[in-house]
């Protein structure tokens, strides 16, 4: 089951600072590790062993990717 979105969590990952109308910069890593406890959840982790945070970041991919496939979009006549 998926989390509601919690906007106070979301701005707590961000960088401080006043950046008025736009959004405040989030660090990719930061980023894609709270994709993975959104989408996989707080329990996941990766079973492989490995130490190397770029080999873990391609498991999440993997695993978000293998959960969430995007279904084709039929578009007749534009093909």
């Amino acid at each position: 089951m998926r989390h509601k979105v919690d906007k106070e969590h979301i701005l707590s990952l961000c960088e401080p600072g006043d950046y008025g109308i736009f959004a405040p910069p989030m660090k990719a890593q930061v980023a894609l590790n709270e994709l993975c406890r959104y989408l996989l959840g707080d329990d996941w982790y990766d079973t492989s062993g490995t130490s190397c945070q770029e080999q873990v970041n391609t498991a999440i991919v993997y695993e978000i990717e293998s959960h969430y496939k995007r279904k084709p979009w039929l578009y007749w006549g534009y093909f």
